[in-house]
Parts: C-alpha cells; structure tokens; sequence
C-alpha cells in the first residue's frame, strides 16, 4: 500500500494496512513492529507500541460496531469481517462468522486428550463416534443405578463387540484417565483443531497435533487457549488478583457475546468452569477455598504470548500482582502456623470471633472443664429456623481421624445441637471426610487448615488489608486528542 503524497500513515491507517496483509488477530505491540519494519509510520516516541493500543481503543470507543477494528482478546486486533445478514450467526451481529470462538463444550484437560490421541490415531472416525453414540444410548433406572464413574465395572457390562473393546482400550491406554463415557470434549477438541485428521479414511496425526502433544507450552496449545478463551478468563483472574467465580462471571459472558455463538447463561456457565477446571489443571490458575487466582506460571504463560490483564493495563501490573500473591501465600503461611502455636483457649477464642463474623448468633465458648470434646456453640439461620451448632476446634498438623467424628456427632445432644463442624489447622482422612455426610446421620462440617485460612482472611481476623492504588491508561477518557502530532496535523 503505498502513502498518501509520500507522507507516512496515521497510527490507524498503519494498523489498517498491516491487519489487512496478516492471517489472523494481531497483539498491537506485533503490529507497530510490524509497521515500523515496512515503514508505515515514523515515530520519534519511546513507546510507539502504546500509542497505536490507544488509537485503536479510541476507534473503537467512538464507532462501536461501525469501527472498522475489533478486538478479540486483550491487546489483540483484527479488521472487523463484514458479511451479509443472513451470513451471520447471529442477526444484527455484522462480526460474527462462522469462525466463531469458545466452539468446545465438555472442555477437557489437556493431558488427558493427549493421553487419548494416540488410542484413535490408525481409527476410522466413525468407529469413534459409532462408540459415542452406543455410550450415550446407555441409561440406568431407579431399580438399576449405573455407577458410570466405574469404567472397569461397567463397560464389560454394558457394552459388546468392538464398542467394549474401544472403550476399554481407551481406558486402559489412557492409564485410567479418560473415561469414556464423558469423552465428548476429547473428541471434538481433537476435531475442531485438526489434531488428527481422516485420510483415507482414517485419522492420522496432523502437525498441530504432534505438536499438541509434544509441546505442552508449544503454539498450538496457545492458539487453542487464545481460541476457546482461556487466556482471556486467565487475564480476568491476573486482573483481579484473586476472584471467585461469581466476580468474573458478568465479564466472561460480555466475553462470549462478543465472540462466540453461545446464547444460553447455563451453557455459558459449564464453559467457564470446564475452563476453570483446565486452568487448575495445567498449574495456571490455583484455587484456595472459594477464591482463585492466576499463578506464576499462569502470569508467565500471559507475558510468553503478548497478553495483559485488561485492555490497557501496562505490563508492570503483572509484576504487582505477582508480588501481591507472593506477599499474599506468605501471610498464609505465617497465620496458619500462628495458629498451630496459639494458646488452645485463644484459638478458641479466634474461632468464636469468626463464626460471629460470619453471621451466627449466640456464640459461646465452653467451659475447658466440662466441654464433653465441644469447644464451641452457636446457633446459625437456615431460612426462618435458627439452629444449634456444635463446634470442636483441633491445633494440629496431622490428619483428623474418624474417632473425633464420631465423638461430635455423639455430643450433639448434650448441647441440643442438630449439627457439627469440626475445625482443625491440619486436615482430615478419607474415611472421616466420608462419614462427615452419612445418610441418617446428623451432618458434620469439616474445615481444614487451608478453609479456615481462607475463612480469616476473607473475614479480616487476623489480618489486616493494606489497599494498593493503580493507576492504568485510560485513552478513551480522552477523546480524540489522545493520539500522535500527525493524527492533529492541521488543528490550529
């Protein structure tokens, strides 16, 4: 494209003729470079990169939808694609194509798809899907519950021929990680992205696929993370800090609404916790109770590809928030063995100062000498009925057996309680954690060392927040002076 009178383009005009030659969404910094490479633009400024994020963030801000841009993650641009209504996924949505984003349901874990690409590599496709189909028609009935969570039990069951063969061949290859009853999202992330691809009739790996499986933090894990949103939720959570689901819930479905074809809030839903669940899993994202947050690796694996926390945020707020949650796991550390070396009526104390935090009434500490195992009572609203809670406390790092349980439970009615909760600084073994809920019995709460860290903190005992002020680039507040001398050129 050549200058207008040899003179070099506007930052949008620059963008405009460099979004026009590339194949897909381009990160602003990749398009100034880009630009400046082809001479483009001449830029005496130090950070020519973030004057171009600014104009195309004012473009937008001003158009809307009759901006010529669209942005499709965080700092990534693309020329918006026109097509005739009917074209559309959506009427009245002039952007939206059939290359849709977020296209998964059922979204998997990454190694177990890996782990299963191998076992379908040499099939016919309609072998696998055949298999689909046959598990799917499988029901169960009140009288003859099927435990699907049992692969070993019941495919020899419930399955014949080749179909019993597959399944179980895909359980065993997979060394027990893919079930195949819930193998959907497998199969359709494998298709969707030309993992595998049929020829001559069979499925035969692609190099997308070799390098899916070869390089867990190769390009096309990032292309797939990019095209079915999990950068963009892992970017919510690095904004954020630390999030539960509820707060990045509203921004995750304007998300969607802008590039994909999911309508429906409950679909919308199990996507951002199929995703969530693929984040945990991957060492991305960690979750400490109710609260998540992005992890080292996950603030690396967003750098690694050019991404920020929000549209506009410098890349310094990475650093911060790293920090935030380096400073944040160290309190944690330090309050959890406070509390292991607390004075045990002071511990009670403190467990007795959260439960009144946390809503319930007529909270009272036992008397050490006649307290049957019971450290602590209360009672807590169920809707219009208010009910006696029995608490026992436990300073200890090992596990917490069944004995315990059972002695609380026994306690109940000494104290009119119709329920327990055990709080321990350790944790629980498996066959406490089973009984805790046992049909007929009365429920027992456990809270482990982790949950009531997470419990103090989010009720300020304990600790003490220290809020920290950010300041971000915000070009759409300033109109349309925010731009280079040339975008002016001619105002007086």
């Amino acid at each position: 494209m050549s200058h207008l009178a040899g003179k070099p383009m506007t930052f949008v005009e620059a963008a405009r003729a460099v979004l026009a030659d590339a194949e897909g969404p381009l990160h602003y910094r990749e398009i100034t470079r880009r630009a400046l490479d082809r001479n483009l633009l001449v830029s005496s400024g130090k950070t020519p990169e973030e004057t171009l994020n600014a104009r195309l963030c004012v473009d937008l801000k001003q158009h809307g939808d009759a901006s010529e841009f669209i942005r499709t993650a965080p700092g990534l641009f693309a020329l918006r694609v026109k097509s005739a209504p009917h074209d559309s996924a959506v009427a009245g949505d002039e952007h939206r194509t059939d290359d849709a984003q977020v296209r998964v349901p059922f979204f998997p874990n990454y190694d177990e798809v890996r782990a299963v690409l191998p076992v379908w590599a040499g099939l016919k496709p309609e072998r696998v899907t055949r298999l689909h189909r046959a598990i799917m028609s499988l029901t169960g009935n009140p009288k003859e519950t099927v435990d699907w969570s049992e692969p070993d039990d019941w495919i020899p069951k419930r399955l014949e021929g080749e179909n019993r063969e597959l399944a179980l061949h895909m359980w065993q290859r997979s060394k027990r990680s893919v079930n195949p009853r819930y193998m959907a999202g497998h199969w359709l992330l494998a298709r969707t992205y030309e993992l595998l691809d049929a020829r001559d009739g069979k499925l035969d790996w692609t190099e997308r696929g070799r390098d899916f499986v070869a390089n867990p933090s190769g390009d096309t894990v990032r292309w797939i993370d990019d095209r079915e949103g999990l950068l963009q939720l892992l970017s919510l959570l690095a904004d954020r800090g630390q999030a539960q689901t509820s707060e990045i819930w509203e921004p995750w479905r304007s998300f969607l609404d802008e590039v994909s074809n999911v309508r429906s809030d409950s679909y919308a839903r199990a996507m951002l916790y199929d995703r969530i669940r693929n984040l945990l899993a991957r060492g991305l994202a960690a979750r400490s109770g109710r609260v998540m947050s992005a992890t080292p690796d996950g603030l690396d694996w967003l750098r690694a590809g050019g991404q920020e926390p929000s549209q506009g945020t410098p890349s310094e707020h990475f650093d911060i928030q790293s920090l935030a949650q380096q400073q944040r796991a160290h309190v944690r550390t330090a309050l959890i063995e406070t509390l292991r070396e607390m004075n045990p009526i002071a511990f009670e104390h403190t467990v007795a100062a959260l439960l009144n935090a946390m809503g319930y009434d007529n909270v009272q500490v036992t008397a050490p000498s006649n307290d049957k195992g019971v450290d602590v009572v209360a009672n807590i609203k169920l809707g219009i009925s208010s009910v006696r809670e029995v608490i026992q406390v436990k300073r200890q790092k090992s596990n917490i057996g069944r004995p315990v349980l059972d002695a609380l439970r026994g306690s109940l009615h000494r104290f009119h309680g119709v329920r327990g909760t055990i709080i321990t600084t350790g944790g629980f073994t498996q066959g406490t954690v089973k009984a805790a809920f046992e049909p007929g019995a009365a429920p027992i709460t456990l809270i482990d060392g982790e949950a009531l860290v997470d419990l103090l903190m989010e009720h300020n005992i304990g600790v003490r927040r220290r809020p920290i002020v950010l300041f971000e680039l915000d070009p759409a507040g300033l109109g349309t002076i925010t731009g280079s001398a040339q975008d002016n050129e001619g105002i007086d």
